[in-house]
This record gives structure tokens, C-alpha cells and sequence, in this order.
């Protein structure tokens, strides 16, 4: 059997200061819940999504909305976020909040690296390296990884610039041998 549950959500931590023109307001959504005989447990849809547990299905729309508002953050700068939950039941056709309430923290959606973070920090990964190597260690990292994005990229270039440093340090410290004796 399936049954439809609604609810209502308002973002009460305001921690987005760089988007000024959020403005906290409810947000409804609904979640089918299945409690049929086949499964051991009820399933919890949420859009196309399905979860194991109604906290799971209700941070889905809570993810979503940050998104949809464009309230994301820079992976370096990862947070969470509270959410005020109530549960939504039709009486006599009009909405009434249900007693039931739940304050729900929710991981606030990490955005993509952009243009300039990726520059930045791919100049900042390669200062470690001789000049002579960070053409080579930037376009391979590019050309094995750049179909999977910027951050993917950036790990490629960290990895292959730590793993040369020390090759590279090493190489530096026998030539210095090498020319005092």
C-alpha cells in the first residue's frame, strides 16, 4: 500500500550571507511512503529517489531547495544547515501543521570549482615544482581527467606534483653531492 505523506520546511540557519536575496520561506513537498508486504521495511520516494528511512527521503528536498536557490558551498568550506520540519494533514480541506516537528540538519550541497578556483589553486598545487615540470604535470593531468571536471583535474595535479617533488628534491640533493665532490 501506498500512502502520501506532505510536508513543510523553512531554512532557520542563516549562515548564506553571500546570497542576499534568499529569503527563508516554506517550502512543501510530499513523500510516498510504501509499506508493502514485499519489502521488510516501508520505502520512502522522494522525486525519483527512494530511501530506507524518512530522514533520508526529507534531507532530499531539503538538498534540493538549497540548490534550487542557489545556496551551495565551496568544498573547502563545507557545512550544515538546519531545517524546521512539519508534517502537513488536510482538516476539513484546509492545511493544518501536524504537532509533529522535527529540526533536521541538513549537509549543504558542494557547487562545482569555477574557472578561477581551478587556475588558482592548480598554480598553487605546482609551486612546488621546478617551472621546467609544470606544463608537463598540468596538461597530463588535463588530458586524463578533464572529462570528469575541474576538481578531478585538481586531484590528478596534486597527486602528480607531491609524487615529483620528492623525485625531484632527490635529484637536486645528488647533483649538489655530485658537484662538491
Amino acid at each position: 500500500m501506498t500512502t502520501i505523506r506532505h510536508f513543510a520546511a523553512k531554512l532557520t540557519d542563516l549562515q548564506f550571507k553571500h546570497n542576499p536575496q534568499y529569503t527563508p520561506v516554506d517550502f512543501f513537498f510530499e513523500i510516498k511512503v510504501d509499506r508493502s508486504g514485499l519489502k521488510p521495511k516501508d520505502s520512502f520516494t522522494a522525486g525519483v529517489f527512494s530511501y530506507n528511512s524518512l530522514d533520508d527521503a526529507i534531507s532530499h528536498h531539503c538538498r534540493q531547495h538549497l540548490q534550487e536557490n542557489g545556496l551551495t558551498a565551496h568544498k573547502s568550506s563545507q557545512f550544515d544547515v538546519f531545517f524546521e520540519v512539519h508534517e502537513i494533514k488536510l482538516v476539513s480541506g484546509q492545511a493544518v501543521r501536524n504537532l509533529w516537528k522535527k529540526k533536521l540538519g541538513v549537509a549543504v550541497p558542494i557547487r562545482p570549482t569555477t574557472e578561477e578556483e581551478f587556475y588558482e589553486e592548480q598554480r598553487q598545487a605546482l609551486e612546488q615544482l621546478p617551472p621546467e615540470f609544470r606544463e608537463f604535470v598540468s596538461s597530463h593531468a588535463w588530458s586524463d581527467k578533464h572529462a570528469y571536471g575541474y576538481d578531478e583535474v585538481l586531484s590528478e595535479v596534486r597527486d602528480l606534483a607531491n609524487e615529483l617533488a620528492g623525485c625531484v628534491s632527490s635529484y637536486n640533493l645528488r647533483i649538489m653531492r655530485e658537484k662538491t665532490s
